[in-house]
C-alpha cells in the first residue's frame, strides 16, 4: 500500500504552564502526519518530541520529515531508527488506525493531569466532577518531604474508586526513587486509604534505566525511557 505523506509544524503555548522537574513547560511544538491511501481515506499521526525526556529534538524529527518522499510505504516507517522514538510514535500511530479501518475512538478513557505541590489538592474535585477517576501528578518538582506529606494527604481524600499516577519525568535520585516505592507499596498494600496508585512513571534519567530496572524489575512498557 502506497500512502501520500504530508506533516506541518504546530506550536502552542499552554493555557497553564506545566510545573516539571526539569523546569516551568509554558510551549508545545511538534509535528502532525497526513496520510492518505488510494482512496483517499486520511491518517493522522503526531510527532512531539520532548528531548529532555529522552526523545530526539524537534527539529532532528523535522528533518526525517523532510528527507521522506511525498509518497511512502509502511516499509521506511518500520525502519526508523531507535534514536527517533517521537518519529516512530508518530508515523506508526497513524498506521495503527488505518489497520483499525477508522481513526481512534473517542470512547477511550484519559487521565487528567494535576498541578504539581499543594495545588493538586485543591483542583482534583473539580476534575472528579468532570467525570475524571484517573490522575496523574508530577513529582520530583519540590523538596520530596514536601511532595510526601501532600501526597498522603491527596491519597487520604480521593474517593474509593480514584486512581493515581505519578510522573517523575526522570527527576528523582536513586534514593528518592526508593523512597517512593516504597511509599506507594504501603499506599496499596496496607489498606492505609480506599484510592490506588496505578505506577510511578520513569523515576530515573532515561540512561539509569539498567538502575531503573534494579528499583522494580517489573517496569511496565509505560515506565520505559522515551
Amino acid at each position: 500500500m502506497h500512502y501520500q505523506f504530508q506533516f506541518d509544524r504546530y506550536q502552542h503555548r499552554f493555557k497553564h504552564p506545566l510545573q516539571t522537574s526539569y523546569g516551568v513547560w509554558e510551549v508545545r511544538e511538534g509535528i502532525i502526519l497526513k496520510l492518505t491511501d488510494d482512496a483517499g481515506q486520511t491518517y493522522w499521526g503526531e510527532i512531539a518530541p520532548v528531548p529532555w525526556f529522552g526523545s530526539e529534538t524537534l527539529e532532528q524529527a523535522w528533518e526525517f520529515c523532510c528527507h521522506l518522499p511525498p509518497e511512502i510505504t509502511e516499509e521506511p516507517i518500520f525502519s526508523i531508527a531507535d534514536t527517533l522514538p517521537a518519529c516512530q510514535f508518530g508515523f506508526e500511530s497513524a498506521l495503527y488506525s488505518i489497520r483499525a479501518k477508522s481513526p481512534f475512538s473517542n470512547t477511550l478513557s484519559y487521565s487528567r493531569l494535576l498541578p504539581a505541590g499543594k495545588a493538586a489538592l485543591r483542583t482534583w474535585k473539580s476534575f472528579w466532577e468532570q467525570g475524571f477517576r484517573t490522575f496523574k501528578w508530577k513529582i520530583g518538582v519540590f523538596a520530596i518531604a514536601e511532595e510526601l506529606e501532600v501526597f498522603h494527604h491527596l491519597m487520604q481524600t480521593l474517593p474509593p474508586t480514584a486512581q493515581v499516577r505519578l510522573d517523575a519525568n526522570g527527576g528523582l535520585s536513586h534514593e528518592a526513587a526508593n523512597e517512593w516505592l516504597r511509599t506507594c507499596d504501603e499506599i496499596n498494600t496496607t489498606q492505609q486509604v480506599a484510592a490506588e496508585v496505578e505506577y510511578l512513571e520513569q523515576p530515573l534519567p532515561p540512561q539509569n534505566f539498567e538502575q531503573m530496572q534494579q528499583l522494580n524489575p517489573a517496569l511496565s512498557s509505560a515506565d520505559r525511557p522515551g
